[in-house]
């Protein structure tokens, strides 16, 4: 049986650095996503030690950052390549969704996939 050692906690090895990665390419700042968050208090200091890997978020900020930045939780976690869609476009989504039908998606997703063609 292994030997659990309490008094050093681990985090997880690649979360920050993409983290850090996505806020940089999306050009949003720690305190736009700690708002998103609902993070109140220390937000850029909370944000900071999520991407210098001296903390982490808990599961449900996990599943939020990721739905922000339209990535899935695998690929913010590492296991998963990211792939980014062009980063205004991805923003301008993000802003408009409950606006927008699922017909509305669609209708964006055909003009994207065939001007990406």
């Amino acid at each position: 049986m292994t030997e659990y050692n309490k008094s050093k906690k681990t985090y997880h090895p690649t979360f920050g650095r993409i983290l850090r990665r996505l806020r940089e390419e999306y050009g949003v700042n720690a305190i736009q996503l700690a708002e998103f968050l609902g993070i109140n208090k220390n937000h850029y200091q909370i944000i900071s030690q999520w991407e210098t890997g001296k903390r982490e978020p808990n599961l449900v900020q996990v599943c939020n950052i990721a739905n922000f930045f339209g990535v899935t939780t695998d690929m913010l976690l590492g296991m998963q390549d990211i792939e980014l869609i062009e980063p205004k476009i991805a923003i301008f989504l993000r802003q408009n969704r409950d606006a927008l039908t699922s017909e509305d998606e669609e209708k964006i997703m055909k003009i994207l996939s065939a001007f990406l063609k």
